[in-house]
C-alpha cells in the first residue's frame, strides 16, 4: 500500500464526487438542504421606510418638549402608508409600520406625558418630554439591502433562520440539492444482540450504529445492507447490486476487511484503493468508485458496456476511534461535496489552539487525539484527559474536538499550540 498524509487523502476523498442534483422543495421543508442556486432579494430591504418603535410619527423640527402636538390618526391597526402628515401634527404608529408621508422621525410613546394612559387610549393630544432628530427611530428603505443584492450564496446550508426569512420575502420553494443516501455495509456475524449481556467471542455492532448516527445527525438518508455471509470472492456483488440506489457507499469493520482482500487477490480490478495515511489512529483507508455498466450499442459489434454512474465508496477500518477520527476526517468532506457545499481547504479545517496540560508523546506519526475545551479556553485530552488510552468509551463521547499532533512532536507541554478540528458538540453516543 502507498503512504500518504493526511492532506493528500482529504484531496483525494472530496474529488470522488461533486453535488447532486437540484430539486425543487417547499420552503419549509429545506431546512438541512444546500442552496443550488444564488438567492437575491426580490424588491429593498426594508421594502419601505419604516417605524422602529411604538409612538407617533412627526416631523422632528415640530418637536419641542412641553408643546403639545394633535394626533391627526392611529395608523396602528393598518399597514397603509396613512395621511400625509400636517404640521405640528403626529400620526399614531406601531413599530414596523409604514413611515407616513411627511413625517422624518417616530416620538416613542415612553417621551411623552401621556406614556401611562397610551395603553388603553389614544388622546386627541400628546406632549412631547424629550427632543427626537431626524431620521430617529425609523429605517429607510433599501437602508440593509437595494433591490437584487445578493441574498444567500449557491452552497449555503439552510436553517430554519434561512427559511423563515426567505418565506417573508415570498420565496415558497427552494432550489436545492437533494439530500444524499448512504449505504453503510457492515456485517452482523459475531454481534451480540442490542442490550444483551456480552458472552466470549461476541462484540457489540456499534461501528454500524456510530456511522449510521453519524450520516443521521448529518442530514443524510441512510440504507443497512448486511455482508454476513459475503467472501473476498463475492463482495462485488454486493457492492454492485446496492450501487445503483445509493449515492455512496461506506463499509466497516469486517467488510471494509472483505473489500481489502478482494482488491488485493484481483477479484476487484478496478476503482478501489486502499492506502496507508501517516496519521494515528485510522491509518487504514480504502476509497474510490464503484462503476456500474450499462449496455450500449455500438455499430456491428453489437452492445458495449459502458459505464454510466459512478458511486463513491469509503471502506473505514475497524476499531471504533479509528471510524470515529474517519467520519470528521473523510466522511463529513465527502457528505458535504453531495450536498453541494463548496471545498474547503485542508488548512482551514483547523484552528490554532492552546493546550492546558502535560503529556508523555513519543515522535512517530501525525496523532489525532479526541480533546475538550476547557473553561479557560485551552484544551486537553478528553475523557481521562490523557492521551495514553485510546479507548473509544474513554476518550470519544464527550470530545469536542480533534487535537492533532505532528510526527514529529515529543512530550506535549502545557502552553503548547496545537492546531484542532473541531467537531462542535458531543456526539452523546
Amino acid at each position: 500500500m502507498s503512504e500518504k498524509t493526511a492532506q493528500e487523502h482529504y484531496e483525494d476523498i472530496v474529488g470522488l464526487s461533486g453535488p447532486l442534483p437540484v430539486t425543487n422543495v417547499d420552503t419549509p421543508q429545506a431546512v438541512g438542504l444546500v442552496l443550488g442556486n444564488d438567492i437575491y432579494t426580490p424588491t429593498p430591504l426594508p421594502p419601505f421606510t419604516r417605524t422602529l418603535t411604538d409612538g407617533f410619527a412627526v416631523r422632528s423640527t415640530d418637536v419641542t418638549p412641553g408643546q403639545p402636538l394633535h394626533v391627526m390618526a392611529d395608523m396602528r391597526s393598518t399597514n397603509d402608508e396613512g395621511p400625509t402628515l400636517s404640521p405640528h401634527t403626529c400620526i399614531r404608529v406601531a413599530a414596523q409600520s409604514h413611515l407616513p408621508i411627511g413625517a422624518d422621525t417616530v416620538l416613542p410613546e415612553s417621551k411623552t406625558l401621556e406614556k401611562d394612559i397610551l395603553h388603553s387610549t389614544t388622546p386627541e393630544a400628546i406632549t412631547p418630554t424629550e427632543k427626537v432628530t431626524l431620521g430617529q427611530y425609523v429605517k429607510g428603505e433599501g437602508e440593509e439591502l437595494a433591490a437584487h443584492s445578493l441574498l444567500f450564496r449557491a452552497g449555503t446550508q439552510l436553517t430554519s433562520a434561512h427559511t423563515a426569512a426567505l418565506q417573508s420575502l415570498g420565496f415558497n420553494s427552494l432550489q436545492v440539492h437533494r439530500r444524499p443516501r448512504i449505504a453503510i455495509i457492515s456485517t452482523h456475524s459475531d454481534i451480540s444482540p442490542h442490550k444483551t449481556l456480552l458472552t466470549k467471542g461476541t462484540v457489540p455492532d456499534s461501528g454500524y450504529q456510530l456511522v449510521e448516527g453519524f450520516l443521521r445527525e448529518n442530514n443524510v438518508l441512510t440504507t443497512p445492507v448486511n455482508s454476513a455471509g459475503f467472501t473476498p470472492q463475492t463482495i462485488n456483488e454486493l457492492l454492485l447490486s446496492c450501487s445503483d440506489s445509493v449515492d455512496a457507499i461506506i463499509t466497516t469493520g469486517h467488510t471494509s476487511s472483505l473489500v481489502y482482500k478482494s482488491v488485493q487477490n484481483g477479484y476487484i480490478t478496478e476503482g478501489i484503493s486502499f492506502d496507508t495515511i501517516a496519521m494515528s489512529p485510522a491509518k487504514a483507508q480504502g476509497y474510490g468508485h464503484i462503476v456500474l455498466q450499462s449496455p450500449s450499442t455500438s455499430g456491428t459489434y453489437g452492445f458495449e458496456t459502458v459505464p454510466s454512474k459512478t458511486i463513491p465508496i469509503l471502506c473505514l477500518p475497524g476499531t471504533l476511534l479509528s471510524t470515529y477520527v474517519s467520519l470528521y476526517m473523510f466522511v463529513l468532506p465527502l457528505i458535504d461535496s453531495l450536498k453541494g457545499k463548496p471545498t474547503r481547504a485542508y488548512k482551514t479545517l483547523f484552528h490554532e489552539e492552546t493546550v492546558g496540560t502535560s503529556w508523555a508523546h513519543k515522535p512517530g506519526r501525525e496523532q489525532y487525539i479526541p480533546c475538550i475545551r476547557m473553561p479557560d479556553g485551552s484544551i486537553v485530552p478528553s475523557g481521562s484527559q490523557s492521551a495514553g488510552s485510546s479507548h473509544y468509551l474513554v476518550t470519544v463521547p464527550n470530545a469536542t474536538g480533534l487535537a492533532r499532533i505532528p510526527a514529529d512532536a515529543g512530550n506535549i507541554q502545557r502552553g503548547m499550540k496545537v492546531d484542532v478540528l473541531w467537531t462542535n458538540s458531543p456526539m452523546g453516543f
